[in-house]
């Protein structure tokens, strides 16, 4: 179930880097709850978090107008990083205040590669080690771009590694509760 599901994760990334040319064309904007989107991702990858003895927490409350299965594929990419790359670290994701983050503590990203992980085809070290092919971030950076989502990336070797989506570059909406239904 573990190498299938693998098999699914690299056909989805090569499917969505085939739409990067064209990526309106598939692209559905609708408010979106997050942890609704943040629970369907980390079910998606459970198999792979397991094996990898990942602990995965969540909490907070966001509506966003996104693409939820853009922004679905974005932490999925996250998530296939930390099973990679971060082996038995805790993942914490949290959302509020128009942000949504995704934080481990695992190995960290080398401060001499930080500024190259979006970049098309990098690696790095543990890349070449673990197998990486370079394009997940890559994608994720681009639909974050292509979508107004403003993407941080901190990380401290040996400490773990943070990305911050903010929507604040898009239209985003509190926590249900103070929704108006039009």
């Amino acid at each position: 179930r573990r190498e299938l599901r693998r098999a699914d994760n690299l056909t989805e990334t090569v499917l969505y880097y085939a739409r990067m040319r064209e990526p309106e064309k598939d692209r559905k904007i609708s408010l979106v709850r997050v942890p609704e989107v943040v629970a369907e991702a980390v079910q998606s990858q459970r198999e792979l978090l397991i094996a990898a003895g990942i602990g995965v927490e969540t909490e907070g409350e966001l509506s966003v107008y996104a693409d939820g299965k853009e922004l679905c594929f974005m932490l999925k990419q996250l998530l296939i990083n930390c099973a990679k790359y971060c082996k038995g670290c805790r993942v914490r994701i949290w959302a509020g205040d128009g942000k949504l983050s995704v934080e481990d503590d695992g190995p960290g990203i080398p401060a001499h590669e930080l500024p190259r992980v979006t970049a098309r085809g990098f690696t790095g070290a543990a890349g070449r080690r673990a197998g990486g092919t370079g394009m997940g971030l890559y994608i994720v950076s681009e639909l974050c771009r292509r979508s107004g989502i403003g993407l941080r990336i901190f990380s401290e070797e040996g400490k773990g590694t943070k990305f911050e989506f903010s929507f604040e570059g898009v239209a985003f909406a509190a926590p249900e509760e103070n929704l108006t239904k039009a």
